[in-house]
């Protein structure tokens, strides 16, 4: 029978294979749990057990699901759940969000796949006008922090959060990434401008003003899926940058999914309640997303790149969308 030491050095390994490795797993445990060098090596060696607490303090920071590595036969899956508003601040939802794509960004392979019900939130990241209102709505509308403000302002955003956003937007534009849209993925944000104009949290000008900018947006989308490369609003193309591949998928996505593999590792995020976000990097599930989205690819309609017929079509459709709700609010 294997002994608890001998377990105990196998999950080291398993943990190992999950881990940065261009960062000393030893320096990293030592200051993870708190302890010396040395007695990181004898955990590491199986010498001394690790205890309950540190147990969960190693599951949870290299995201390994205690289900997989011990082959557990149940159908129950590990998730980390960051509820927002709650034991998570805002800006600590947002900090989160780049602490996370600065890992992924650091390494040398890497690639994210996202099926997207609503436009991904790391696009309206690299417009200043955007981000103010998506912030906004976010904290009044879906937290209800701002419940006392009547009417739209955007100096009312914490310039901080604004700040983590376009780097979050920075480490987005390094990462090779795959985006599958459908025609109902603008119409959140749409409806969202929409809802704050006929509720007069916003005037027209301002209606129009971001209705133009998201335009502008998706305008901008059109040229980056033409050269199969992200790089920002106003800004030029950069060679080093990660390549972006769109996909149109003529069926509704029911949810965002979002599939992150790196260096050995795997993770799934997956959000809900419009802001949280479940995470997992369990194997079994995490090669499932994989399968479901390759799925979704498979039967969808590459738009990037050498595609040019089928990128028009799609986008002239997104952007006559958008000049029928400019019309909209023009003639009101």
């Amino acid at each position: 029978m294997t002994s608890d030491r001998e377990i105990q050095t196998i999950f080291f390994e398993w943990v190992k294979e999950k881990a940065n490795q261009k960062i000393s797993l030893v320096d990293e445990l030592a200051e993870l749990l708190n302890v010396s060098k040395d007695s990181a090596y004898r955990r590491l060696r199986g010498e001394t057990l690790l205890t309950f607490d540190e147990i969960r303090k190693v599951s949870h920071h290299y995201q390994v699901s205690l289900d997989a590595f011990l082959n557990l036969s149940t159908n129950a899956v590990v998730f980390n759940n960051r509820i927002v508003g709650k034991a998570l601040s805002f800006k600590e939802y947002l900090t989160s969000i780049r602490e996370n794509l600065t890992i992924v960004s650091r390494a040398e392979n890497k690639r994210m796949i996202w099926a997207a019900k609503d436009v991904p939130i790391l696009h309206y990241f690299q417009s200043s006008k955007l981000t103010n209102f998506k912030l906004f709505f976010w904290q009044r509308t879906i937290l209800s922090q701002m419940d006392q403000v009547n009417r739209y302002d955007p100096n009312l955003v914490d310039q901080e959060m604004v700040n983590i956003a376009k780097e979050i937007w920075d480490l987005y534009c390094k990462i090779p990434s795959v985006e599958i849209w459908s025609d109902e993925t603008l119409n959140i944000t749409l409806r969202q401008v929409e809802y704050y104009y006929d509720c007069e949290v916003i005037d027209k000008e301002s209606a129009l003003g971001l209705t133009s900018e998201f335009q502008a947006m998706i305008k901008h989308l059109r040229q980056e899926t033409k050269i199969g490369r992200k790089y920002p609003m106003g800004g030029e193309d950069y060679p080093g940058n990660g390549t972006l591949h769109l996909f149109y998928n003529e069926i509704a996505i029911g949810d965002n999914s979002i599939y992150f593999e790196f260096e050995n590792r795997k993770l799934v995020f997956l959000t809900y309640n419009m802001l949280n976000i479940l995470s997992t990097s369990d194997d079994a599930f995490c090669n499932g997303t994989f399968e479901y989205l390759e799925n979704i690819m498979q039967k969808s309609i590459p738009i990037s790149a050498s595609s040019e017929k089928e990128r028009n079509k799609f986008f002239n459709r997104m952007e006559l969308k958008i000049e029928q709700i400019l019309d909209k609010i023009s003639n009101t």
